[in-house]
């Protein structure tokens, strides 16, 4: 005859969480645990998008790489975008303004820390229509990888920033990193 061998019971470990209540504590407000940099990016990553963005005008049928980026990006496809974003010229691969869209893109990807880098240029070269726009989506990368300090800085400078546009978001995420 063949041994049947049963796999032994799970048991699992019931440590007893019912702790002693302390008089006068019942009614105490369970404490706030802070947000994590995920959470924090989650709530307040989405792709910058503006009107002058918006490709309504372009018809879908032989679209150069570029102009398919944009479209993408605007459809918010971000894997179709990241795709035909190797396909573009040189000199466009090097514009800050596409890098800036570009980080955006890889941002939807969660490829946060490729994204950091090109927005830390851009914000260093001074040549984008987003530049102050850069700062707020570096805070954003920054808080992801848990460097709190860094993204307090980029949105402190983003929001000293003249170009600034999403102020009472900046200023609401500096709030939970306090």
């Amino acid at each position: 005859s063949i041994e049947i061998v049963q796999n032994p019971p799970v048991i699992i470990d019931t440590i007893k969480t019912n702790l002693i209540k302390i008089k006068g504590e019942e009614n105490k407000e369970p404490v706030k645990t802070k947000n994590s940099g995920q959470q924090i990016f989650a709530e307040n990553f989405g792709p910058y998008k503006d009107e002058s963005m918006d490709p309504a005008s372009r018809s879908g049928n032989n679209l150069q790489p570029f102009e398919k980026f944009q479209l993408y990006y605007w459809e918010g496809n971000a894997k179709n975008a990241y795709a035909v974003f190797d396909s573009l010229k040189t000199s466009d691969k090097q514009n800050d303004n596409l890098r800036f869209l570009y980080a955006n893109v890889l941002m939807s990807l969660n490829k946060t820390q490729e994204a950091s880098l090109i927005l830390n240029g851009i914000i260093q070269n001074h040549k984008s229509i987003y530049s102050a726009e850069a700062k707020y989506y570096l805070a954003l990368c920054n808080i992801k990888a848990g460097k709190i300090e860094e993204a307090q800085k980029n949105l402190k400078t983003y929001l000293a920033d003249g170009d600034a546009i999403q102020i009472s978001n900046a200023k609401k995420i500096l709030k939970e990193l306090d």
